[in-house]
Order: structure tokens, then C-alpha cells, then sequence
């Protein structure tokens, strides 16, 4: 393709997304600046202060309960997927003892990816249930004071234990099912409580699970740079609407920038740094 060619193919493109992009800014400066004007208004501020004095004293009842739901929860079910998935391995080990044929390694092969599935399901719930339960124990700890002024002296230990027990049984549940992972892959290597974890698990991973690896980390990637799109929009109108400081945006900023510099300067490196030097 000469270069003619390929400037007028750039140009199409460019005026194809275009015709989405330009619409969408007007409509997005539009509806910002009008919800601006509107949340100057005495009713507005009036409406987001009562809105806000609600929702505080909601979660000011209701947050040390959160806290303790979502550890027993994030346990209990992480554990049960645990064990079913023990079970199911513990299956494919006594099969694969006596396969005689290839129905046999069929069978096998379905009980196998089972165990692996139910396994990974695990984990999920493990991980994902701790970040849960971090946010909502950072909220708690906003709420200490109130609630020891009004004498909740039981309720704030039970949650702290509760929460500090979850931590253990997480981290424990997390070895369990890194350590039944390497009995069904033996070349997987690494221990949750080394330091250098990751990277002994990605150093023995074969080169199809570094590709699954690499484009779940970008699709991640991806997420959390909408995500804190998302969030920096909605941080700048709260403080706008509920004045609770400069605080969370500045947090979201951060992240984001680190998130993002982080991504570029490893993709550059990746890219350009033998070429660089």
C-alpha cells in the first residue's frame, strides 16, 4: 500500500470515529454543565445533604454487620468450593490408578478440569471476598469513634475479630488451594508466603499460561482504566454535591496515574530498551 493509500485509509478511519466522538462530547459537556448549574441550586445542596446525612447514619448502623457477613460468607463458601474440589481430585487420583481405557482417560480428563474449574472458583471468591471485606473494614474503621461514644463496645471487638480472623483463614484457605494446584501440576512452584510469589508461579507457568496470564492482566488493565474514569467523574461531583474534600479524588488520581505510568514504561522497556540504550 503506497503512501497515498494508506493517508486516506488513516482519514477514513478518523472521520468514521469521528462522527461517534465529536456527539458524544457535546452530550457529555451538556449534561455536565446543566447537572453543575442544578447542583448550585439551594434545593440541590438541600436534597444532597439530607441524601448525605441518610446514607451516613445507614452505614453507620449497618457497616460493622457488613464487615462480618461478607468474611463468614467470603470463608464458608470459599472453603466449601476448597473441599469439593479436594474430593474431585481425590477421585481423579483413585481412577487414575486403575485406567484401562480410553473411556477411562476420558473420564478422567472431565474430573480433572472439574477439580481445576471448582478450584479456581475458589480462589475467586477467596480474593475478591477479601477485597470486600478490606473496603468495608476501612469504612468500619471511619465509624470507631461514633460507635465506641455510643457504647458498641461488643459489636466493634466482634467485628475486628471476625475481620482478623477472616484475614488468617484466607490467607490459609489461599495456601491450601496453591498447594493442591501444585499436587495436580507438579512443575508449578512458589508459596504464598514468599515474597517473590508471583514471580516464581509466572517463571513456572508453560508459555500458554503466560498468554492466558498476559491477557487477563491487560483486560485488567483495560477494567480499571474505565474504572477510574468512572470513579474520577463521580469523586469530583461528590465534592461538588456532598463536600467530603478533595480527598477521594486525589486517591482515585493516584492510582490511576501509577496504574497507567506503570503499564507504559514496562510496555516501552518491553518494546525499546535494547534499542533505547
Amino acid at each position: 500500500m503506497n503512501s497515498n493509500s494508506m493517508n486516506e485509509k488513516i482519514k477514513k478511519e478518523n472521520r468514521k470515529a469521528l462522527k461517534i466522538f465529536i456527539p458524544m462530547i457535546i452530550a457529555a459537556g451538556l449534561i455536565g454543565g446543566v447537572f453543575g448549574f442544578f447542583s448550585q441550586t439551594e434545593w440541590m445542596q438541600n436534597f444532597f445533604a439530607d441524601f448525605g446525612g441518610n446514607l451516613d447514619k445507614a452505614v453507620y448502623l449497618t457497616i460493622p454487620y457488613l464487615v462480618i457477613v461478607t468474611v463468614v460468607v467470603t470463608f464458608l463458601t470459599g472453603l466449601m468450593y476448597y473441599r469439593k474440589a479436594k474430593k474431585d481430585y481425590k477421585g481423579f487420583e483413585d481412577l487414575e490408578r486403575s485406567v484401562t481405557s480410553d473411556e477411562d482417560e476420558e473420564k478422567l480428563d472431565l474430573i480433572y478440569q472439574k477439580a481445576d474449574c471448582t478450584l479456581s472458583i475458589s480462589l475467586i471468591i477467596i480474593n475478591i471476598g477479601t477485597l470486600f471485606s478490606y473496603m468495608f473494614f476501612g469504612i468500619f474503621m471511619n465509624y470507631l469513634i461514633p460507635l465506641l461514644d455510643a457504647w458498641k463496645f461488643g459489636i466493634v471487638i466482634i467485628t475486628i475479630a471476625v475481620f482478623l480472623t477472616g484475614m488468617f483463614a484466607g490467607f490459609k484457605i489461599q495456601q491450601m488451594s496453591v498447594d493442591l494446584v501444585k499436587r495436580m501440576n507438579p512443575k508449578m512452584r512458589g508459596s504464598v508466603y514468599d515474597m517473590k510469589f508471583s514471580k516464581k508461579w509466572e517463571e513456572s507457568c508453560d508459555e500458554a499460561e503466560k498468554l492466558m496470564i498476559y491477557k487477563a492482566s491487560y483486560k485488567a488493565f483495560q477494567t480499571a482504566n474505565l474504572t477510574c474514569t468512572i470513579l474520577w467523574i463521580l469523586t469530583c461531583l461528590g465534592d461538588m454535591l456532598l463536600h467530603f474534600g478533595a480527598l477521594p479524588v486525589v486517591t482515585v488520581s493516584v492510582i490511576w496515574i501509577v496504574m497507567s505510568a506503570s503499564y507504559y514504561i514496562e510496555s516501552f522497556r518491553l518494546e525499546h530498551g535494547k534499542h533505547s540504550k
